[in-house]
């Protein structure tokens, strides 16, 4: 889920990108994922956060620039990481 989401994203993007992708690309898979966390204090958070991390293990992207881009609660820009596509040599 997470690479096919990376996977229709341009060249340089942020993790808040990724998060609406999967929203909108696999709404119960990002709900279950979600209410797996629901006894902790802020489960959308730490689902964001584990997003996040998980991101940093595909291997095909690297971290880039921490940016600032409005959350998916809508509310204000927030700072998360940017992110770059490893170019592979033919």
């Amino acid at each position: 889920m997470l690479q096919a989401a990376v996977d229709t994203m341009g060249g340089i993007f942020d993790s808040h990108d990724v998060i609406r992708r999967i929203m909108r690309a696999h709404p119960q898979e990002y709900v279950h994922e979600l209410y797996s966390r629901i006894h902790l204090s802020d489960p959308i958070l730490t689902t964001h956060a584990e997003i996040g991390r998980a991101l940093g293990r595909l291997g095909t992207i690297e971290k880039n620039d921490r940016v600032e881009s409005r959350n998916v609660r809508g509310e204000t820009d927030t700072e998360n990481q940017g992110w770059r596509k490893i170019q592979r040599s033919p």
